[in-house]
């Protein structure tokens, strides 16, 4: 057959968690970004789809260190975040899909922090994606010899019926 179209899609979920937790005597203020990149490729080549995600941006106080790193209470804080995506790419190098041998690809998640406090601040960071992925192809089919046959012979059965008609009407 030929190949018309590769269309790659993946649904899925991305989350995020970023946290931070005061260890001075004394409350401080906090200023958070965080962003979140999803990337799919194939494997050994360029990302075909970058896109960021997610981001967060906070501000706010944390009081004096209570003496637990558990980015909770009234000296610490957390952020959860978690998204439902769906992409779809229709990939134009079709000639990477010829052909025997296998095709890898990767889905990542890449997350990015940065918290600005004038204290001793304990952080943390972590992002993460899971979901489906699927490769559709879309390609034109070649008949097979026992089509082109079948076509063959109905010609050839019209061809012996008009014959016929003609000759019966030259009697």
């Amino acid at each position: 057959g030929t190949l018309n179209q590769v269309r790659l899609e993946y649904t899925g979920e991305i989350w995020q968690s970023v946290g931070a937790e005061n260890q001075n005597a004394v409350s401080s203020t906090y200023d958070l970004n965080s962003s979140i990149t999803f990337a799919l490729g194939k494997q050994g080549g360029p990302s075909l789809i970058t896109t960021t995600s997610i981001t967060l941006a906070q501000s706010g106080s944390l009081a004096a260190f209570d003496q637990n790193i558990d980015f909770a209470g009234s000296s610490g804080v957390a952020f959860d975040q978690h998204l439902s995506t769906g992409v779809v790419y229709s990939d134009s190098m079709l000639t990477d899909y010829l052909g025997s041998g296998p095709i890898s690809f990767y889905v990542s998640a890449t997350g990015e922090a940065t918290l600005i406090a004038p204290a001793n601040v304990a952080t943390f960071q972590s992002s993460s994606a899971a979901g489906n992925f699927k490769v559709l192809y879309e390609f034109t089919a070649i008949p097979e010899p026992s089509t082109y046959a079948a076509i063959l012979g109905v010609v050839a059965l019209g061809f012996v019926t008009i014959r016929r008609r003609q000759v019966r009407s030259l009697a």
